[in-house]
């Protein structure tokens, strides 16, 4: 996941999760903050308007892995198994590599419950990338990382912890993260590697 380093020990990913569609301003407003992204996008999504997520790519921003997006809302796979969904896996990841990005160092979960025919799949997610974000904190592993944060259910910013921030796609709500951010201190400076 991508980085955004600030003063002192505060260090923030930017989540933009289930975007309905390309959003040139998202991109125009990132870069502006001079801030990179990872983008969780729906697998039908990136396919239909592929040449244009190229351009987010392009732009100095990741993707994380969006294959359970639209697939389930609440987490159950009932008529997965464990081998269907590291299919689904590494589908998503050819379609990343076409679009010029090797390595997927996330995912995200949808929904709470967490389970297919084979059993609970969320831990072996959690195991096999280096962040993992979803829709309850059960669902968050930050491997290296002390905490997460979501902007959609928090009232400020985190001070002194590495964190994960998940904003909704909309071009307002980001715009108001980044004067949070600058209010809080912990405003953006510079992108790191993973």
């Amino acid at each position: 996941m991508s980085r955004s380093a600030s003063t002192g020990t505060s260090m923030i990913g930017l989540a933009i999760v289930d975007p309905p569609a390309f959003d040139p301003a998202l991109v125009d407003v990132l870069q502006a903050a001079r801030i990179s992204a990872t983008f969780f996008v729906r697998p039908e999504v990136l396919v239909l308007e592929s040449v244009r997520w190229r351009f987010v790519r392009a732009a100095g921003h990741e993707f994380g892995n969006g294959c359970l997006l639209g697939v389930t809302d609440d987490g159950r796979l009932p008529n997965w198994t464990y081998a269907t969904i590291e299919i689904e896996l590494s589908e998503y990841a050819k379609l990343l590599s076409d679009m010029g990005q090797a390595d997927v160092a996330s995912i995200y979960l949808p929904g709470r419950f967490h389970v297919c025919a084979d059993g609970r799949y969320r831990r072996k997610l959690q195991d096999a990338f280096d962040v993992c974000l979803g829709d309850s904190e059960r669902s968050v592993s930050l491997k290296g990382a002390r905490g997460a944060f979501d902007l959609l259910s928090a009232p400020t910013l985190p001070i002194e912890r590495e964190a994960v921030v998940r904003v909704r796609p909309d071009v307002s709500e980001l715009r108001q993260f980044l004067r949070d951010a600058q209010y809080w201190g912990v405003g953006p400076v510079s992108v790191l590697a993973k």
